[in-house]
Order: structure tokens, then C-alpha cells, then sequence
């Protein structure tokens, strides 16, 4: 795929991409190792396109167009976040276009370094907003059972809207983000996810289902 081209095409400056992984060398090797091997946080062997050192796979992203990308490290166990976090603020801080970002782990101390790492969403909503962005919730479910419970609690920080149609979403599920959506006046938008034509789930773009309701884009929808 022509990247440039695509983002040219729709008149975009270029992208943004906030899906990007960069980490410490060591931890970089072992996840290479995992996907390579098909180790047991995968399940299957998953071959890695790019896999050069960083400066290398930044100038891959800007040749792309992507103008703001970010580290986006995860911590799956204990006692890594606040090391993760570290590094991917330094990364971030000596990365031009890098953004920075955080983890956590539900782990006794968690409160105290998340505390320090990360702003809290109504601080997050009001950089967005600042920046003539709209601020929406993606896969609600993904680590979240009473989804519907906190989007509410969002609505109330000033959230503009939820990823409520989306490829792991139930039908249940998805009614009921778009109950309290439509109720709170929210902005209601899908994603496939996509992670690529080999992988086993997120295979294929627009594969979520809609399931009778009609999406609400606002802004997001319209074309200049």
C-alpha cells in the first residue's frame, strides 16, 4: 500500500499513529522472541516486518507521512510499569514527533507511580480539545467489565464519545454503550482494529457489526 498517496488522497498533512511500540533494547528482544516463537502470550508464530533498531523504524514511520507516533509500552507483570514508563518518557522527550505515554499494572503501588505518569481524563479531554480534537473512548471493553458504568463517569469529565461498534463487541454490549451514548449525547463510532491480514481476529477493515443501530460521527463524519 502506498501510505502517501492514501493520506494525500482524503487532503491529510500526513498522520498520526498511537499504535506504534517502541521499548527498552532488552524487553524489544524478548517480545521479538515471543512473536517469533510463538510463545505463550501469542499462541502462534507471527512474523515481524519491521524489526531494525529504533532510529531505523522511526525513519520508517516518517517516511510513511506518520508525524506524531507513539511508544506505548505494556507492562504484563508486576513490577515493570514504572521502568517502562521511564524509558518511554525519555524516548518520547528525545524523539521528535514521539508522544508521550504510560502503562500500569494492577499491583500494590500502582496508585502512587500512575499518579506520577499519567493525567487524569479530564486533564486528557482537555488536551485533545485544546489541540481541535474530538475525544473518544476505544474499545470500552477491552479491560473494562461495567464499560457502561465508567463511560458515564466520562460523560461527566466531557468526553465526546465511545468506540461503541466494534469487532470483540457483543450485540448486548453495544446496545447498551449506545443506550447511554444516545442518552449523554455522544458521539458513537466503530473500529475493526485492524492488526493486519494475518492475524487471527483483527483481520480485515469495517469487520465489526452495527447491529441495527445507526452511528453518530459528528464532526468526525464530515468532509471538508
Amino acid at each position: 500500500m502506498d501510505v502517501p498517496s492514501f493520506w494525500r488522497d482524503l487532503g491529510l498533512p500526513g498522520l498520526a499513529d498511537v499504535h506504534t511500540h517502541f521499548l527498552p533494547p532488552r524487553v524489544t528482544a524478548k517480545v521479538r522472541h515471543q512473536f517469533d516463537t510463538a510463545g505463550p502470550l501469542i499462541g502462534r508464530v507471527w512474523p515481524l516486518e519491521y524489526r531494525g533498531p529504533d532510529d531505523e523504524l522511526v525513519a520508517t514511520l516518517r517516511s510513511f507521512g506518520v508525524r506524531r507516533f507513539s511508544a506505548l509500552p505494556y507492562a504484563h507483570k508486576p513490577d515493570m510499569a514504572e521502568f517502562l514508563n521511564d524509558w518511554a518518557f525519555e524516548f518520547a522527550d528525545r524523539t521528535p514527533g514521539c508522544l508521550r505515554s504510560a502503562t500500569f499494572y494492577p499491583e500494590p503501588g500502582a496508585a502512587a507511580y500512575v499518579a506520577r505518569s499519567r493525567p487524569t481524563v479530564a486533564q486528557a479531554i482537555e488536551v485533545i480539545h485544546a489541540a481541535g480534537g474530538v475525544a473518544v473512548w476505544a474499545h470500552p471493553y477491552w479491560d473494562d467489565e461495567k464499560a457502561v458504568r465508567t463511560l458515564a463517569t466520562f460523560a461527566d469529565e466531557g468526553i465526546d464519545g465511545v468506540e461503541c461498534f466494534y469487532a470483540a463487541h457483543t450485540a448486548e454490549q453495544t446496545r447498551a454503550l449506545y443506550d447511554v451514548a444516545e442518552e449523554r449525547g455522544l458521539l458513537t463510532t466503530g473500529s475493526a482494529d485492524f492488526h493486519g491480514p494475518a492475524h487471527e481476529r483483527f483481520n480485515a477493515f469495517r469487520a465489526f457489526d452495527l447491529y441495527g443501530l445507526e452511528p453518530n460521527l459528528g464532526p468526525i463524519g464530515r468532509q471538508s
